[in-house]
């Protein structure tokens, strides 16, 4: 079984992010787990051209044709079926997954995949059903006003009628799947989870190490981790101040340092935080296992990366709500999840954090139990497993 994943490049900006850290390729390396032969189709990133394979994968890119927005344009809705077609034929593909993403440059140029003759799975990844669920925050994602016509008509239409062309629909979330139902016929839907490297992203016996090149040896440390500045300058306006306790939040990761630290000055938290930079890739596990509490914002996402890193690397969570990630982690169990998914307010996200930073004995009892849980459900053995499925129902059919 040969299967091509067409696939975007995880990036922050226009960083590249490398395996472990690419959450967008970790399908694709969960199929390998399970012993099929995979070929990744993905963006031109300037600096990686001579790479041929990764992680023991075929790499296959789409030229570079325009600069940016023209180049992305032409690649991802104009041309994509020509190219995914002279890949198809050249390497003998059995099974195409695409990408169906959640700007209109990810998902235009899926309209002729289904012509190709070969079974095609569409992986969704839309925020789009979660809005009424936290029309605030969706304002992160999109700078178009809840209930628009383009949002709310237009665009669904589209989206729709080139979902319904695909063979199988792959939705990572089980609320997702709820919404997405009440449009398409459930036999088509399938729900698989994303995978995570759980030997990358593991309770790491180097996070001393960090810990003592960023002379924080003797802290309670509160992490979060992610490319969203917007995200963490909510949280540091509206919850961080009002947090006490005896510890330090460790803010790793590609933010625009110096509005960040111009902003921890503005809230009086200069004094109570680290920001250490952009981290090398093997160093982010580090990090976060270094860490003793992990921040979640992920709220209107359909993929919960940063949950799933935080998980796998065995530390407790307390997060703003979000019915996807309720999924992974379990309030009460592995995490501590707010009622609400506002920043403004939430006292009870505040009153979570408190009491982990307080209760060493919960914090390890919730790190232990969210492991446990992703090395049972997220593994990349177990998703490849859950691909191996599908991909011989499609071939079945």
């Amino acid at each position: 079984m040969r299967v091509l994943f067409v696939l975007p490049w995880s990036k922050v900006g226009k960083t590249a992010l490398l395996p472990g850290i690419a959450g967008t390729l970790r399908p694709a390396f969960a199929c390998k787990e399970a012993g099929m032969e995979v070929v990744i189709l993905s963006d031109y990133v300037k600096g990686m051209e001579g790479e041929e394979s990764m992680n023991g994968i075929k790499l296959r890119r789409l030229p570079s044709l325009a600069p940016y927005p023209l180049g992305e344009f032409l690649r991802r809705s104009i041309f994509l079926s020509s190219f995914v077609k002279r890949v198809v034929e050249e390497e003998e593909i059995d099974i195409i997954l695409c990408f169906f993403g959640t700007h209109h440059l990810t998902y235009l140029g899926m309209r002729n995949l289904h012509r190709l003759g070969k079974p095609l799975v569409l992986l969704f990844d839309y925020c789009f059903y979660y809005r009424r669920e936290v029309p605030e925050n969706f304002s992160l994602y999109s700078n178009l006003p809840v209930g628009v016509f383009y949002k709310d008509r237009f665009e669904k239409h589209l989206m729709l009628s080139l979902l319904k062309r695909a063979t199988y629909i792959q939705v990572p979330s089980k609320t997702m799947l709820e919404y997405l139902a009440k449009d398409m016929p459930r036999e088509r839907l399938v729900y698989i989870p994303y995978p995570i490297d759980t030997e990358f992203f593991s309770p790491s016996k180097r996070s001393k190490e960090f810990r003592k090149e960023c002379g924080l040896e003797e802290e309670t440390l509160v992490t979060y981790h992610y490319g969203h500045d917007e995200l963490l300058h909510r949280f540091l306006v509206h919850l961080a101040p009002r947090i006490k306790g005896d510890f330090k939040y460790l803010f790793p990761g590609p933010f625009r340092r110096e509005p960040l630290l111009h902003l921890l000055r503005k809230t009086g938290l200069e004094k109570k935080a680290v920001v250490p930079g952009v981290l090398d890739p093997e160093r982010v596990p580090q990090a976060i296992a270094s860490s003793d509490i992990c921040l979640s914002f992920e709220v209107g996402a359909t993929i919960f990366t940063k949950t799933l890193e935080y998980a796998s690397c065995g530390k407790p969570i307390v997060s703003l709500y979000s019915p996807g990630v309720a999924e992974v982690v379990r309030h009460g169990k592995e995490a501590l999840i707010s009622s609400s998914p506002e920043f403004r307010g939430n006292q009870e996200f505040v009153n979570y954090v408190e009491e982990l930073v307080e209760n060493r004995e919960l914090r390890e009892r919730l790190g232990k139990s969210a492991r446990r849980r992703i090395l049972e459900g997220y593994s990349l053995e177990t998703v490849g497993e859950m691909y191996r499925e599908l991909f011989e129902s499609c071939l079945g059919r």
